[in-house]
This record gives C-alpha cells, sequence and structure tokens, in this order.
C-alpha cells in the first residue's frame, strides 16, 4: 500500500520562516523564496503568457542609395542589407515592438528632394507588407512610416537621425514574421545618404562623423 505524506507548510531549517506552503483542497504551492535553480523544458507557461524576446538589426555601413521604386527598395542594399532574421513567435497572437533609427541625409540642401523610409513585413514566406508603422492609405498616396529631407548644410556635412517606434500586430497565427527597412528616393539625382556624409570626407569634427542605424524588435503579448 502506498504511503501518503500529507503537509501545509514547510519551514526553514530554524523554524523562523515558511519556505514552502501547500493550500488546502487546491494543492496549489507557493515558494516562498526560490533562490536558484532552473526551469525545465517540460514546464509549460499559462495561456497567454508570452516572454520577452527581442531582436536586433544594425548596419554601420557608409551608403547611399538612388533607387525610385514606389514599391520600395532594400536600405542598404548591396551594403549588408536591413532585414531581421524570421521571428518564430512564442504566441499565435503576438504583437511586436518596433523602434527604427536612421541616420540620414538626401543630397539636397534646401530641404527639397526627400526620400521615404517604409517599415515593412512578411509573414512566413510570402511577400514584404508594410507594417502597421507606416501612414494611412489615402488616395494615389505612398504610405511611409517618416520622410528623409535633405538638411545636411553641404555635402561635407551630415544629416541627422530620425526614430520612429509603435505596435505592429500582424495576423501571423504563430508562422514566422521577417521585418525589413525600404526606401524610395523623390529623385535619383538626389540620393539617400546614411551614416555619412554625401562627400564622405575623411577628416575630424562631429559634422563628419560615421552613425549606426538601428531597428529593434520586442515581442510582446
Amino acid at each position: 500500500m502506498a504511503s501518503v505524506l500529507q503537509v501545509a507548510t514547510i519551514k526553514d531549517q530554524g523554524g523562523n520562516a515558511n519556505a514552502i506552503e501547500i493550500a488546502n483542497s487546491s494543492a496549489n504551492v507557493t515558494i516562498n523564496n526560490l533562490a536558484g535553480g532552473a526551469i525545465g523544458s517540460n514546464v509549460t507557461f499559462p495561456t497567454g503568457f508570452v516572454g520577452i524576446k527581442s531582436y536586433t538589426v544594425e548596419n554601420l555601413n557608409k551608403w547611399y542609395g538612388t533607387a525610385t521604386s514606389s514599391s520600395g527598395t532594400e536600405l542598404f542594399t548591396g551594403s549588408g542589407g536591413f532585414t531581421s532574421s524570421a521571428i518564430t513567435p512564442v504566441s499565435s497572437s503576438s504583437k511586436f515592438f518596433v523602434t527604427l533609427t536612421v541616420n540620414a541625409t538626401t543630397d539636397e540642401h534646401d530641404y527639397d528632394k526627400c526620400a521615404g523610409i517604409i517599415i515593412k513585413r512578411k509573414i512566413g514566406s510570402g511577400s514584404y507588407a508594410e507594417s502597421d508603422l507606416v501612414g494611412a492609405s489615402s488616395g494615389v498616396r505612398y504610405r511611409t512610416s517618416f520622410t528623409v529631407k535633405g538638411l545636411a548644410f553641404n555635402d561635407g556635412h551630415n544629416g541627422m537621425p530620425y526614430t520612429i517606434s509603435g505596435i505592429d500586430a500582424p495576423s501571423h497565427s504563430g508562422s514566422t514574421v521577417t521585418y525589413q527597412v525600404q526606401y524610395m528616393i523623390q529623385d535619383s539625382s538626389a540620393a539617400l545618404h546614411c551614416n555619412g556624409t554625401p562627400a564622405n570626407g575623411n577628416s575630424t569634427g562631429p559634422h563628419q562623423a560615421r552613425h549606426k542605424c538601428i531597428m529593434t524588435i520586442i515581442e510582446v503579448a
């Protein structure tokens, strides 16, 4: 005949504090101070629980692009690209907090001839489509996350950082989600320059400093 050990509380060695408490009828166990140890791979979490997972895409290259395609072209194309890894969501209903900083200017110095930056994502092996971090659909207007203008004083000066962040809630049903930053130029004669000056000079001074473009993606419930 099997034996049964029935307890309500297990105290510390000195009998001073409750270490483990077992509830009556439900048998729920409360551990008051779990000082160490690892959770086994077979342990499951409650429905709806999503752990924090983050993904970062960086590009330090001095780059320029002149693509005018209305469908968008990958930022830093031919120079490392700007695409995340394929993210496998923890939950089928996961959303993603996306933040993007692009240090850029167009090769124009009077606020004219801009470039559009678009945060896109694809589900599984599908095609890239605009994320929720773009403007509203309105007539024939393009949808971008923000617009880069020619703000450099001249070809020997940097532009400025542009930053956007927000929640993207794609319908993925647990399929992988991949993010990509794309761009389009208003006029190919005024290239988009990232992480450095249009002239790409090599001298001291913050006006010719090198920068870094960064996108961070955090999975949230």
